[in-house]
Order: structure tokens, then C-alpha cells, then sequence
């Protein structure tokens, strides 16, 4: 699918980098190693080791089922909306939209 997730800085082929509120992601089990990022951390990586464009989630909700969710997305000059949804264990992702500048 044309969403977000898929195009998370890369290290190594294996981390995603992700800039955004830790709880949001405790009860995920992603198929791959995700680091989340405050932005203070976003910040010292930058300062650091060069210009460092993680994905940022501005928004993440759940629906009361717990099978449905929506994400706001962006990767500083690109971002999307994405809805997901889970059925039989498995969760799927459907972009609604996406921008780029």
C-alpha cells in the first residue's frame, strides 16, 4: 500500500525511526525493530550526526472495538493520513491520503 510505514528511515535495512509518544506504540508488535524518538532525541541525533528526518506520528486513535485505528503522518516535506484495520490478528493499512511540498 501507498502508506507511511513503509517509507520510515531505514538503518540497516532492519530499524524504523519514529518520532513521536512512546505509549502509542507499547501494545504494537511491529516485524521490525522501531525506535521512538522524543523530539529532544530528534533533536541531539540531528545535532549530532547530521540533518535526520524520522516519520512523526501527529496523531494516532483507536476505535473502542480496538480494531480500527487512524494515523496523521509526516516525514517533514511528506505526510498521509492512514486507517488501519485488524482482522483475524492481522492488521492492514489503507492510506486515505497523502501531501508532499
Amino acid at each position: 500500500p501507498a502508506g507511511g510505514l513503509q517509507h520510515l528511515p531505514a538503518l540497516d535495512g532492519e530499524a524504523r525511526f519514529v518520532q513521536g509518544d512512546r505509549a502509542l506504540f507499547a501494545g504494537l508488535l511491529p516485524d521490525r525493530r522501531v525506535i521512538v524518538l522524543t523530539p529532544a532525541e530528534q533533536a541531539a541525533a540531528a545535532a549530532r550526526f547530521g540533518p535526520f528526518f524520522p516519520l512523526e506520528i501527529t496523531l494516532f486513535v483507536r476505535d473502542r472495538s480496538g480494531h480500527r485505528a487512524f494515523a496523521v503522518w509526516s516525514i517533514t516535506w511528506r505526510g498521509g493520513k492512514l486507517r488501519f484495520e485488524e482482522r483475524g490478528g492481522v492488521w492492514r493499512e489503507v492510506s486515505v491520503g497523502e501531501w508532499i511540498s
